[in-house]
């Protein structure tokens, strides 16, 4: 995430800085322009570029979405735009595939903490208000989501139809 944010803060400096106004080249120059002095190339009709819109076509750009609103006009900026904008959807593919993950993982865990609470009580099996060793390995399983409550169950009648006497042991014959 952070090199998505530095290529955006890098793309939004460069085009203020050096599209702030330009008066473009080739086929889409704008005729008359003067390109020598900021006010020049605006009074004579260069494309100007304010900080919010080199944000914007900095985030337009690198997340492949490219309205079509906003463009390199210089040389210099076609120039730097070219690696620049490789390199930089690249971490815009990493960022959104990071928070991706985050989020699948933050649901999972929410998931897991609902099922923890209402089993807690559950987990306890000797009753005694405390979680001992084995209890607490079981929570931290649920809490993981490696197991279900499906599983704890078939676990649970398992143990049970062996577990004969009901003295929460079984004997090793």
């Amino acid at each position: 995430s952070m090199g998505f944010a530095g290529f955006v803060l890098v793309g939004t400096a460069f085009y203020r800085s050096v599209e702030g106004c330009t008066c473009s080249y080739g086929a889409t120059a704008v005729r008359g322009c003067d390109p020598h002095e900021y006010f020049t190339c605006v009074a004579t009709g260069g494309e100007v570029k304010t900080w919010t819109d080199s944000l914007y076509m900095s985030i337009v750009s690198l997340t492949t979405v490219g309205f079509g609103d906003f463009s390199m006009m210089s040389w210099w900026g076609r120039m730097f735009g070219l690696p620049w904008l490789i390199c930089g959807v690249a971490c815009a593919a990493s960022f959104v595939t990071s928070t991706w993950q985050y989020l699948s993982e933050t649901e999972k865990v929410a998931g897991a903490e609902s099922t923890v609470r209402e089993y807690i009580a559950d987990l306890d099996y000797d009753g005694d208000g405390h979680l001992s060793k084995a209890e607490h390995h079981v929570l931290m399983l649920v809490r993981s989501g490696l197991v279900s409550k499906e599983l704890l169950s078939a676990l649970d009648e398992s143990f049970a139809s062996l577990d004969k006497a009901g003295e929460g042991r079984v004997a090793f014959e």
